[in-house]
């Protein structure tokens, strides 16, 4: 499962890639974890909007998701290297050729997977060979 970026993830994440250390928010004790209720605790940079927020967790999410993918093709891609050894029939290693082909353009191609809100990643794989 692909591993989900929530607020504070993104926020610690993006803060300490700028090279400034320490605590820059927190949220009241037993209140959830929502942009309104955060509180900003740093003088010198300006809180994120929440609109900057959403983008970045998008995109760390769907990284995620893509490595989640990737990993998952690179495992029927090693079940299928037999396919393609010196003494396997033509017919058959061609085939396999094309399935293999369909599996590594897979990642680029996110209309073949999609992630719900959970983290959960759906992917429509090519076939295998039979």
């Amino acid at each position: 499962m692909a591993i989900i970026h929530r607020l504070s993830h993104i926020i610690n994440e993006r803060y300490t890639d700028v090279g400034i250390g320490g605590s820059h928010f927190s949220f009241p004790v037993g209140v959830a974890h929502t942009y309104g209720a955060m509180k900003w605790e740093h003088d010198t940079v300006p809180k994120p909007t929440e609109s900057q927020l959403i983008t970045w967790m998008n995109e760390k999410n769907a990284e995620s998701a893509i490595a989640d993918v990737r990993e998952q093709r690179n495992k029927k891609l090693v079940e299928s290297d037999w396919s393609q050894g010196a003494d396997v029939p033509v017919g058959i290693k061609t085939t396999y050729q094309i399935y293999r082909q369909a599996l590594r353009d897979l990642p680029s191609d996110n209309s073949k997977w999609t992630m719900d809100d959970n983290g959960m990643v759906s992917i429509d794989w090519p076939t295998k060979p039979s």
